[in-house]
């Protein structure tokens, strides 16, 4: 796995650390394996036209396979925001376009709507809503006019999330309800079962993130999820710390999967 490449104060990346840390989205060609009605539609082609309509790519990731050779086929993620999202942002985030894509048929060509907090540089999708739902496109002649009109309507939609945001921060959690909000946060995560207990998930790891409101506690649950480091046993009883989120499904499903609960629980879904 390549880890993904992070930039804190959210840059536009150059060309040559893009290709270095996400080849894929440079494919010439789709993999030998896929069928012959597999339709290539190069990434950087998107890459390019989204920069056109003033979205920068600012995070890029892509998957390892143990054959190097089909690294350049594999499954691949671009976050995109546009130049003046940082100056717009609203509190602590700021909107961004997620971008999925593949040459080898493991993944379609997905459009999510996403956050990025700055206080602890983590990245998150909303597009797990009925208001901000994911799009799926066809690899077609109009792919790049496409994925720009859905882009630009995505982003359009954060309205909406820094509304639900300002909600969360309005909702009071008890200490059960929060324990609930890890312990169904934790399901999300392949974990052995006993392994991590939920509580642990509620430890805040900056003074920011101590509170009771539901912002708050799911920016904590989200933090510890996807960044590892917590301690806990196994059957054995043997000391183990969680790992890093680096795989892009994972990464992508949990992040989705939290939203969703703090959706829920804010009674917004």
């Amino acid at each position: 796995m390549i880890r993904p490449l992070r930039n804190p104060n959210l840059e536009p990346l150059s060309t040559e650390a893009i290709r270095r840390y996400a080849p894929a989205i440079y494919a010439k060609g789709a993999c030998e394996d896929v069928s012959s009605r597999y339709g290539f539609f190069p990434t950087y082609r998107i890459l390019e036209g989204m920069h056109e309509h003033g979205f920068v790519p600012v995070e890029v990731r892509n998957y390892m396979r143990r054959d190097p050779a089909k690294m350049q086929y594999t499954k691949h993620m671009i976050r995109f925001r546009q130049p003046g999202a940082v100056a717009k942002k609203v509190g602590d985030v700021i909107p961004q376009i997620v971008l999925l894509n593949s040459h080898d048929r493991s993944s379609g060509f997905e459009i999510y709507g996403g956050m990025f907090r700055l206080v602890c540089s983590n990245g998150m999708l909303v597009s797990d809503s009925d208001q901000v739902k994911p799009v799926r496109l066809r690899h077609t002649i109009n792919l790049v006019e496409d994925v720009v009109q859905v882009s630009e309507a995505i982003t359009k939609q954060h309205i909406r999330v820094f509304k639900y945001i300002d909600v969360m921060r309005k909702v009071q959690l008890l200490p059960a309800q929060q324990l609930d909000f890890a312990t169904r946060a934790l399901a999300l995560r392949p974990v052995q079962p006993g392994v991590i207990q939920p509580a642990a998930l509620l430890a805040a790891r900056r003074n920011e993130d101590t509170g009771n409101d539901l912002w708050r506690v799911f920016n904590r649950v989200q933090e510890n999820m996807t960044k590892g480091g917590i301690e806990g046993r196994t059957a054995s009883n043997r000391r183990t710390i969680t790992t890093q989120l680096v795989s892009i499904s994972s990464d992508m499903r949990v992040n989705a999967g939290l939203w969703s609960i703090a959706m829920n629980m804010g009674g917004m879904q």
